[in-house]
């Protein structure tokens, strides 16, 4: 979703007459404005993990989806919404590297991650070409919206049923177990 109204601001931000100098500073502050919530989220990742962030994300996209149409009626409205929708996009990259590695270890979380930012790419090339070709009138856009919010729902069902690893922080554990050995040894001996 959040590529897609990425792709099409623009000229979605011309059918409502929105001031194209606003448009000027998104695109110039685009970069700054991922670049500071991969860090922001990169921190609350610590804090509070991958399934409560993404969760948050979600629902963000649900919303603007959902109203994104109908409530523009003002110039700063819209920003607001391309900000949210930057920071969403910032916040989405950086939770899911290090979920990547949780879930498919350090040796294949970042060839998977690799593997998967290819095909995001692929989808944003095809997501460019075709918004160029089918959002022609203010039905398609709505539409479009309608889709992507659909598509964060069936993403938000998804969430649900995710269960969460956690990490182990070998500098806070001082809990000694009992290995396959029989000997006693510290939990960070078994995890290096």
């Amino acid at each position: 979703m959040d590529f897609l109204i990425l792709i099409c601001y623009k000229d979605f931000a011309d059918k409502k007459n929105i001031n194209s100098e606003l448009l000027s500073v998104i695109r110039l502050t685009s970069g700054i404005l991922i670049a500071f919530s991969s860090f922001s989220f990169g921190i609350l990742m610590d804090k509070y993990g991958f399934r409560i962030l993404l969760f948050l994300i979600t629902i963000i996209e649900i919303v603007i989806s959902a109203s994104l149409y109908f409530i523009v009626i003002n110039d700063y409205i819209f920003i607001i919404f391309i900000i949210l929708i930057l920071l969403c996009v910032g916040g989405t990259f950086s939770i899911l590297a290090p979920e990547f590695n949780k879930i498919f270890g350090v040796t294949y979380g970042a060839e998977v991650y690799g593997l998967t930012a290819i095909f995001i790419g692929f989808a944003h090339l095809n997501g460019s070409i075709l918004s160029r070709f089918i959002l022609k009138n203010n039905f398609d856009y709505i539409l479009s919206f309608l889709i992507g919010g659909s598509l964060c729902l069936i993403k938000l069902g998804i969430l649900m049923f995710f269960k969460e690893k956690k990490y182990i922080n070998s500098k806070y554990i001082s809990k000694n177990i009992i290995n396959d050995s029989g000997r006693q040894s510290s939990l960070t001996d078994d995890l290096f």
